[in-house]
């Protein structure tokens, strides 16, 4: 069975009907049913509200990892309804990067290769490869990956080692003439 129709032009009974029984649809997509709510023109901010509660009801454990996957999805749904001042913005995108870092640590995946972090995004509107899949570590990913603060940079650290080294051989090289 299919639904239909895109989730943000159904109304709040068809939507509260759909979520127990979401088994039964073929199309049925979680992130949609969220971007839906947020995106809706029918609904208002008290069906909305009702609707993202069920959501997180019938759907905890996906949305609790949905920071990690969308996080402006995410973002939007927690604060539906209010409006922040830009450091009230900036605190929440730190908190969410919080709340991106444990889920990360506490699940070990070898990756941070996720939702909207999976896909090519080099901020050129005319590029080929805008919104194409792209494996982690590739060239073409442009560094979309999560990242933190407290990660350091491997390729820096190389650099580092190299510098040292080439310093040690310099300094070897000025006592040996020193001495003869």
């Amino acid at each position: 069975m299919k639904i239909g129709h895109p989730i943000n032009q159904l109304t709040a009974a068809a939507i509260r009907s759909l979520i127990p029984r979401y088994r039964r649809y073929t199309d049925f997509n979680r992130l949609g049913l969220f971007r839906g709510i947020i995106e809706s023109q029918k609904l208002n901010l008290k069906e909305k509200l009702e609707l993202r509660d069920l959501g997180k009801a019938t759907f905890t454990k996906y949305y609790d990892f949905l920071v990690v996957k969308d996080p402006h999805t995410w973002g939007k749904l927690e604060n539906l309804g209010k409006t922040h001042t830009r450091q009230e913005e900036i605190d929440n995108w730190r908190k969410i990067q919080e709340k991106q870092q444990e889920i990360l640590s506490r699940k070990r995946f070898g990756h941070r290769n996720f939702g909207v972090n999976s896909r090519h995004d080099c901020g050129h509107d005319d590029c080929k490869f805008n919104n194409y899949m792209t494996k982690p570590k590739h060239p073409y990913s442009y560094g979309s990956e999560i990242w933190f603060k407290q990660d350091t940079n491997k390729y820096n650290k190389k650099e580092q080692r190299l510098a040292r080294n080439k310093e040690k051989r310099q300094r070897a090289w000025l006592e040996e003439d020193n001495w003869s």
